[in-house]
């Protein structure tokens, strides 16, 4: 929590030139988490958008329905026909015939007939009456993170235990409401491929600090909204102090045992040839969030946003390109010439009445092994062969454009070699891997 502490002067009064007194403004709450090692997918779609999951194979005939509409956030759902056949811990795809919205889930159990727990919450809702198909035991999932205009939110749990591993003694705080600001994804050759949220604002916060310091505070007015959790000894406790639950070690968390993603290949394509290969690249995501505050009736020194909104999306990415080694001349068309990069930058991606701006394709990829990879793909709706090639792609369909390439002559004796700034208008981020579910 950062609050705001504002100086006021006022005529009149002894203070000089100095303020007279002193009152609280609005509270802002933010955080960072960076340097990630991305094991798998799932802080990837937080400050992209929504993420769907396809199973390469579900079980032929189970014909199994929702019996009733399930709400995004919903941890239970109600199921119709064949759902006796349903295992315990089995694997569920929500609405195949709606690739927008379909969605993974376990199945932990049936509590009450036809009522069944799911692993997580919904990340969409799904009509009465939709499939859900039982998903094969050996099937891997394809997750595609796509844009959207509204983010979900995150909330944080921030857990801290001293020296001596005294439980009594951990300091606890929860941040909710969260939406990610920026983000960054970095890879290097022969690196990892590293992930962070750069910012992220939260709506509030509260913590486990039941008691205050001073035997002599007063809260006043506010006594009766912070002593229901408090000890009897304490008569006003600290404002947005909460009960949570504990984290007490390996038996509440469940750590990912699987391997990181190492930089393994990206390419530069323009009309589906490629121009470059990266040797490192940075991209950034931002969503120009603005917490706001609005009147409205406020306790415990509440004084954070009545909400967050999400403003402008803008995407950017620096890489160091390694250029081609041809003996193709300088007014060669080719497009695969160590000049190509230089080109692309004069032309500003714009090729002329038929094509417009236009700009070209990025692509991406980190392979951890069979059926293990991700993939970002840039434009978010590019695949190859669907270059236009002799038309204006019109508006939404451009691709990336470079801001800065300066071509660099080094006594280093190494190839030429390209630091690229470049700025598109989205990207796409695909996932195939053995993990059914992700929140």
């Amino acid at each position: 929590m950062a609050p705001t502490i504002e100086p006021r002067y006022y005529l009149g009064t002894a203070a000089k030139r100095q303020a007279a007194e002193f009152y609280s403004g609005q509270q802002t709450y933010a955080g960072s988490l960076g340097g990630m090692v991305l094991l798998n997918a799932n802080p990837l779609r937080f400050p992209i958008g929504k993420m769907t999951t396809v199973p390469s194979s579900v079980v032929g005939g189970s014909a199994i329905t929702l019996a009733a509409e399930a709400k995004k956030g919903d941890i239970y759902i109600q199921l119709a026909g064949a759902y006796s056949a349903l295992d315990d811990d089995e694997y569920l795809q929500l609405e195949d015939t709606d690739t927008s919205n379909t969605e993974v889930r376990q199945a932990l159990d049936e509590p009450v007939d036809s009522y069944f727990r799911l692993d997580k919450p919904l990340r969409f809702n799904h009509d009465s009456g939709v499939s859900c198909e039982v998903v094969s035991a050996a099937a891997t999932y394809t997750h595609t993170i796509t844009p959207e205009n509204d983010l979900d939110t995150i909330s944080w749990h921030v857990h801290m235990r001293d020296s001596g591993e005294t439980a009594a003694n951990d300091f606890d705080r929860r941040y909710y409401g969260g939406m990610v600001d920026s983000a960054t994804i970095t890879a290097e050759e022969g690196g990892l491929l590293t992930f962070g949220w750069d910012t992220v604002n939260f709506m509030g916060m509260v913590h486990n600090q039941a008691k205050v310091s001073q035997s002599d505070v007063d809260i006043g007015s506010e006594a009766a909204l912070t002593t229901l959790y408090n000890s009897s000894d304490q008569p006003a406790g600290m404002p947005k102090y909460a009960l949570m639950n504990t984290i007490s070690g390996t038996d509440d968390i469940s750590f990912p045992s699987n391997n990181p993603y190492y930089f393994s290949q990206g390419s530069v394509k323009f009309m589906g040839q490629e121009i470059a290969r990266m040797r490192s690249f940075n991209i950034s995501i931002s969503n120009a969030t603005e917490p706001r505050y609005y009147i409205s009736g406020r306790y415990d020194r509440n004084r954070g946003p009545s909400e967050i909104r999400e403003g402008r999306k803008s995407y950017t990415m620096s890489c160091t390109l390694a250029l081609p080694d041809t003996g193709a001349a300088g007014t060669a068309i080719s497009r695969d010439n160590a000049t190509e990069i230089f080109k692309q930058l004069i032309l500003e991606g714009n090729y002329g009445d038929a094509l417009g701006m236009e700009g070209f394709n990025v692509s991406l990829k980190f392979i951890r092994g069979t059926n293990d990879s991700i993939e970002i793909v840039i434009p978010d709706d590019y695949t190859s062969g669907t270059e236009s090639g002799g038309a204006d792609p019109g508006i939404n369909n451009q691709g990336a454009f470079i801001t800065s390439a300066p071509h660099n002559i080094t006594g280093d004796g190494s190839a030429l070699q390209v630091d690229v700034d470049m700025i598109f208008r989205s990207l796409k981020i695909v996932v195939v891997d053995s993990v059914g579910s992700y929140a």
